[in-house]
């Protein structure tokens, strides 16, 4: 599917996919529900690029290589599907460091966290 038909992308390897990526990785490839594995053509034999196709190996992810250029990546990522998150994630980022705030000042030796409390 190109990024420019009129349905959106649905990514895996997007900030909420089940293969988050580093916005140095996204720039490289993206891989798609489908199966789709984009892959920047000039960067086939990258070190980062092939530690994640052989995760994808490893996980038995069946994908189908598609090489691209640059700009196409870009294009999937910017026209793929929103999704809604689950939580509010600097809302939790705060809770968090005034928890551990309020840790350093009782000089706790320990910080337990139970993620039932953030959800």
């Amino acid at each position: 599917m190109h990024p420019d038909s009129a349905q959106p992308l649905e990514l895996l390897t997007d900030e909420q996919g089940h293969y988050p990526l580093s916005n140095e990785l996204q720039a490289l490839l993206c891989l798609t529900t489908e199966g789709t594995l984009y892959l920047s053509s000039s960067h086939k034999n990258n070190p980062l690029v092939l530690a994640f196709i052989d995760q994808l190996c490893r996980d038995q992810q069946p994908f189908t290589v598609q090489l691209v250029d640059i700009e196409f990546i870009a294009d999937c990522y910017a026209q793929a599907a929103p999704k809604t998150q689950l939580y509010d994630v600097s809302t939790c980022q705060n809770h968090v460091a005034n928890l551990i705030q309020a840790a350093v000042q009782t000089n706790a030796s320990d910080v337990h966290f139970d993620l039932a409390t953030f959800f």
